[in-house]
């Protein structure tokens, strides 16, 4: 284990707090048009997931009802494919939807533990402890740059092989042909058995060092005591299931529908068999988290854009450590409660384009809050200079 120590000015940290308010500033800004975006996507995914509900007819997947021609259709049945899946490299062959390879090389993994301290005078001092341990890996983990000379460039430069898949081209549900759109994510991955005789197809410089390892393929001396740069590699399958697709019937294909009332190509696939209802409730439900997921981000952007802009007046008060830390919590409060209200009303504005009624709730929420924040300012200083000194 190597430990630094790094001791960092007061000077320096308040030039580094300063040049942060740019920063800080760029990112509170930056969120706003991702709010705006957010909020229409959102709004657009519903309602077209509202219209698909509406829409959407029930059809047999065993065969294709040319009434159906351009509608969005829903169909349940048995997935086909007709086609073998090669990995070139290895020589190895599947009948599926998609033949995955996963590589993963034995190698030094850099951990850090970072800790830091204030001192007297503003200084801050960081501690950062450096550990090493052996992992499996399907990256290669850059070691040119480890701080212990124990381990710098103890990885190897490159690795041999790495993890990519084959996706079918042609697969069928009943009597529809499936498209990219509508083949995507179906199936059930399953791990292929790696044989004796699956080996001695594989290139010769791989059958050198090759040796079968829980049903994949190890290249190294020995599995149980594995060394650097030791190659271990699996192969999976996706293989055909019962599968739920809703999307457009173009002639004997399966796609994305497209309609002038989308917003955007609609499709909707999943393992199984499920309703319609069932499948627009799962795709809403997506959208939701999804939502609600770059709300958090947004929010968080604009709160620690705030910090970042208030944080000088912490360094400053660093001069006595104690104070700085008061001072710290001080401009995290102020910076929540600024930015709240104002991450409120951009999603406000933005629902007042997509849905005026929604919005202007919204707005009066958030004008409520800022009037509840100000009145409380206005209260609160007015107590402290009416009482006795």
């Amino acid at each position: 284990m190597v430990t630094e120590y790094e001791t960092e000015g007061w000077f320096s940290r308040i030039a580094d707090s300063i040049k942060g308010i740019f920063g800080g500033l760029a990112i509170f800004f930056l969120a706003m048009p991702i709010i705006f975006w957010n909020e229409c996507r959102a709004v657009d995914r519903a309602q077209d997931l509202e219209f698909g509900l509406g829409s959407v007819v029930t059809a047999k997947a065993d065969k294709v009802d040319s009434g159906n021609e351009g509608k969005l259709v829903h169909v349940v049945g048995d997935i086909k494919v007709n086609e073998t899946l090669n990995d070139k490299t290895f020589g190895i062959s599947a009948n599926g939807l998609a033949l995955d390879r996963k590589v993963e090389m034995y190698q030094w993994k850099q951990n850090v533990d970072e800790t830091s301290k204030k001192k007297a005078g503003g200084k801050k001092v960081k501690k950062k402890e450096y550990s090493y341990e052996q992992v499996w890996s399907s990256t290669l983990l850059d070691s040119s740059k480890y701080k212990d000379a124990k381990y710098k460039n103890s990885n190897p430069g490159t690795m041999p092989y790495k993890s990519e898949s084959t996706n079918a081209k042609n697969a069928s549900l009943g009597a529809y042909k499936l498209t990219s759109s509508t083949m995507s994510g179906l199936g059930q991955s399953e791990q292929l058995e790696i044989t004796k005789d699956d080996l001695k197809g594989m290139p010769a410089n791989v059958q050198k060092t090759a040796k079968l390892e829980d049903g994949g393929v190890y290249l190294g001396n020995d599995p149980l005591k594995p060394q650097i740069g030791d190659i271990r590699i699996t192969f999976s399958v996706r293989k055909p299931t019962t599968a739920t697709v809703i999307g457009g019937q173009y002639g004997q294909e399966l796609k994305a529908f497209t309609h002038k009332k989308l917003n955007d190509p609609l499709v909707l696939t999943t393992n199984g068999s499920k309703t319609p209802a069932e499948m627009f409730q799962d795709a809403q439900d997506s959208n939701t988290m999804l939502t609600w997921g770059i709300r958090l981000v947004t929010f968080l952007m604009m709160f620690g854009g705030l910090a970042a802009v208030f944080k000088p007046l912490s360094v400053i008060a660093d001069l006595i450590p104690f104070i700085g830390s008061i001072v710290g919590t001080a401009t995290s409060i102020i910076a929540f409660l600024i930015s709240a209200p104002v991450w409120l009303l951009c999603v406000a504005a933005a629902w007042i384009v997509a849905r005026p009624l929604v919005g202007i709730l919204l707005l009066v929420g958030a004008g409520l809050l800022i009037g509840g924040l100000v009145f409380a300012a206005i209260t609160f200083n007015k107590k402290r200079q009416e009482s006795p000194a």
